[in-house]
């Protein structure tokens, strides 16, 4: 799997957990990590088609 891929998966386990929250502070950190990781995917993916 790419490092892109990982990425995107672990932005995909922090939506899953914060969908399992009751504690919105808990449900707000995971899902700004869920966009940090999303974020980091596409920076990865722009860095690798570049020559």
């Amino acid at each position: 799997m790419s490092r892109a891929g990982q990425y995107r998966r672990y932005a995909a386990e922090c939506l899953r957990l914060a969908s399992s929250k009751d504690d919105v502070g808990e449900k707000a950190v995971l899902l700004q990590m869920a966009e940090q990781w999303r974020e980091l995917a596409e920076r990865t993916e722009k860095e690798e088609r570049e020559p």
